[in-house]
């Protein structure tokens, strides 16, 4: 399935560092990808991977969002696995946050 994938992406040629760091499956991939920068060099690659893993970026976020009405929001779109509001060591929202989906086939284009 990563073979698969990265030459669907036209990203085959990260294939060889992806193994050399034990990343050889889809699961190990998602799990992997806040390290994917000493891998995968190009910002708009690693950016191209992770929306097609279901990560997503979410920015200008109101500082009253709560991670409860952000997962509501987002359960609208698809399964949500995970989500995280990024907030201050003070507790104040930061204005963005991350959802990853559980599968990204039921999401809209």
């Amino acid at each position: 399935q990563l073979e698969q994938l990265l030459h669907g992406l036209g990203l085959q040629e990260y294939l060889p560092q992806l193994k050399a760091q034990e990343i050889d499956d889809l699961h190990t991939l998602r799990c992997s990808l806040r390290y994917l920068g000493a891998v995968i060099p190009n910002p708009m690659h690693r950016r191209l991977l992770t929306v097609q893993l279901g990560k997503f970026f979410v920015g200008r976020l109101s500082p009253q969002t709560t991670p409860e009405s952000f997962g509501r929001y987002f359960d609208t779109f698809g399964q949500v696995a995970r989500m995280h509001v990024s907030r201050s060591a003070t507790g104040q929202a930061r204005g963005f946050g991350f959802v990853w989906f559980t599968t990204t086939e039921e999401l809209p284009p």
